[in-house]
């Protein structure tokens, strides 16, 4: 049995559809299973009954449409959500919440599984690549509580900070179209100017300058999530003449993005940020010598001191392995290899050789092999857990590279390293800032240079920071601390960006970034006033507004990493945090190790 009650901003919710769905199974956005159905009675109550969830850990939800708040007449634009999760681990399913709040929230964690904003109430995801939307369902009990319909919920960890009165600013958004009924067969006016202003472009006199495809409430707040840096003011106007939930934003915000904060489990002075293949994230701590693990809803892993074993020294770099290893890169020449429970594999004083000094960034590929770059001009290779693919005699821990390390092609300081589909190592050396160019090396899988004596130079290049694959076709990309840009070349190290970079979107003092599935690039940036990620599309075209996405608890963000549920995630400097953008991005294979892909 499950049931609960329809109680919107208006009042109960009366003779409206109910479903209980299961999610679907064959792709992202997929029609989903029927479990249950039933109407709301005037009190806004509802009830499932006579149903059963096979398996009994199916994710589940309620949708609720049409109906009507004032007793009379009927709204063809209303479309209400609350994501329950698994079937066997809800919370009081006797006594479950629908309103506006639970719509926000869960549209908001639920995103990247949803259909499009006409088929906004299909949630599903492939089967055998459940990971990304079991975690995105756990969050919803983060931020909102779907028993009694008010944000936060009640798994928020101790100490985190949810966006609430966002949440109940977003409710508010559509709260006037959902407490209104249809006029002369159509959608109410509140309605069709929601459905207006939620559409990126569209400016409402009465009516719209475009054509809408959305048709109801849960369309509008699908497209807001997806659409961030659209309409902010217009759509703020919306909730300020009706606010029925509070507390809420007292002004427009920076953009329409959602994102929480963490702290806890020995973050202290964080740097760069991986996710293993659970969607925990885990990040190296300059501040005291240690590494920090978080669950994927933002629950502290780590104890905390962090995790300090295998002779971990003021850590910068940090991946993870196809088989959720993780390794760090320390300031004391040495390469530490944990478990995922955070267990030393390396011994107490790490894994040497090889080149190894100062490391500063640390990257896996395909191969499974480790990358290391440090505050010198060499670059090292380690065998990791396949040692079939390492040299004749040379196993798990031991140097691939040479004692001095790899050297040439171009390599000064190398601050930024990622590797391509084929095994290959591109480094972006942070020197020098002014007078001879800045330039990126790469490497091929066996150490030899393949970017010449001067490394790769052109593209805006200017003190380039944290270097990512983007694509298997090879087109590689770097943030430019130097003159706030972002560079892309080609495979074969051509510049595709232009004499000056990618620019705009926020970007600004940037650190770090990462591409996500659809080869979107995410940056972090230390300053807006206190930090902000920025978004460029695969073509370089800024997709965040001029100041950044913002919120989140952001402070001197500095490693960036994207999960299966679409997450960013953030690595805070400043107030030893971690924050996480809900949905932002494009559902990404993790732990990374090569190119970005889907799960």
């Amino acid at each position: 049995m499950i049931s609960g009650t329809v109680s919107v901003g208006g009042g109960p919710l009366q003779n409206a559809t109910a479903h209980l769905f299961a999610v679907g199974t064959t792709g992202y956005g997929s029609s989903p299973t029927l479990l249950s159905g039933t109407s709301t009675l005037s009190d806004g109550t509802f009830g499932f009954s006579l149903f059963s969830c096979e398996p009994a850990n199916e994710i589940v939800y309620v949708s609720v449409v049409i109906g009507t708040s004032t007793g009379t007449g009927n709204n063809s634009g209303l479309s209400l959500l609350t994501m329950l999760g698994p079937c066997n681990q809800i919370q009081n399913p006797t006594d479950i919440a629908v309103n506006e709040v639970t719509t926000a929230a869960s549209t908001y964690a639920m995103q990247q599984f949803m259909g499009t904003v006409v088929a906004a109430s299909q949630i599903g995801s492939p089967f055998t690549k459940t990971v990304g939307i079991t975690n995105s369902a756990a969050v919803v009990n983060n931020i909102v509580n779907v028993n009694t319909g008010a944000a936060p919920g009640p798994a928020l960890p101790g100490g985190a900070t949810a966006p609430t009165t966002e949440i109940n600013t977003l409710a508010n958004i559509i709260a006037p179209c959902v407490n209104s009924v249809d006029s002369g067969g159509h959608p109410s006016a509140a309605c069709q100017q929601l459905f207006c202003v939620a559409t990126p472009g569209g400016v409402y006199t009465g009516s719209c300058n475009v054509t809408p495809t959305i048709k109801d409430t849960l369309g509008a707040m699908l497209s807001i999530a997806r659409n961030p840096s659209s309409n902010i003011l217009a759509l703020f106007n919306l909730a300020a003449s009706n606010s029925p939930y509070s507390p809420s934003l007292g002004s427009a915000p920076n953009d329409w993005t959602m994102a929480l904060n963490y702290v806890g489990g020995g973050l202290n002075e964080p740097f760069f940020i991986a996710i293993d293949s659970l969607g925990d994230p885990w990040t190296t701590n300059f501040g005291n010598s240690s590494v920090s693990k978080f669950s994927p809803t933002g629950v502290a892993l780590s104890g905390s001191g962090g995790i300090t074993a295998g002779g971990i020294d003021n850590p910068r770099g940090i991946a993870i392995d196809g088989s959720n290893d993780v390794w760090i890169g320390n300031s004391n020449a040495s390469l530490t290899e944990l478990d995922v429970n955070g267990n030393a594999l390396s011994g107490i004083g790490g894994y040497t050789g090889g080149g190894l000094g100062d490391s500063y960034s640390l990257a896996i590929d395909p191969q499974q092999n480790v990358w290391i770059t440090g505050l010198d001009a060499k670059l090292a290779k380690f065998c990791g857990n396949i040692p079939a693919d390492c040299p004749t005699d040379v196993t798990t821990g031991e140097p691939i590279s040479p004692s001095g390390g790899f050297t040439g092609g171009g390599l000064t300081l190398g601050t930024g390293l990622g590797t391509d589909a084929l095994s290959s190592a591109w480094i972006a050396n942070s020197e020098p800032t002014t007078g001879t160019p800045s330039a990126v090396c790469k490497f091929d899988l066996n150490g030899n240079a393949l970017s010449g004596a001067s490394g790769f130079t052109g593209g805006g290049l200017l003190s380039p920071t944290t270097y990512t694959i983007v694509d298997p076709a090879g087109r590689s990309w770097t943030t430019n601390i130097g003159n706030s840009s972002v560079t892309e070349l080609s495979n074969s190290g051509t510049p595709i960006s232009g004499s000056a970079g990618f620019t705009g979107g926020g970007i600004s003092d940037s650190e770090s970034l990462a591409s996500d599935s659809a080869n979107n690039i995410w940056v972090s940036n230390e300053t807006a006033p206190v930090g902000s990620i920025s978004e460029l599309n695969s073509v370089g075209t800024p997709v965040s507004p001029s100041t950044g996405f913002q919120g989140g608890g952001l402070d001197d963000p500095v490693g960036i990493a994207i999960d299966a549920s679409g997450n960013v995630w953030t690595a805070n400097q400043d107030n030893n945090s971690v924050t996480q953008f809900l949905g932002a991005a494009a559902p990404t294979h993790a732990p990374l190790n090569g190119p970005a892909a889907a799960p």
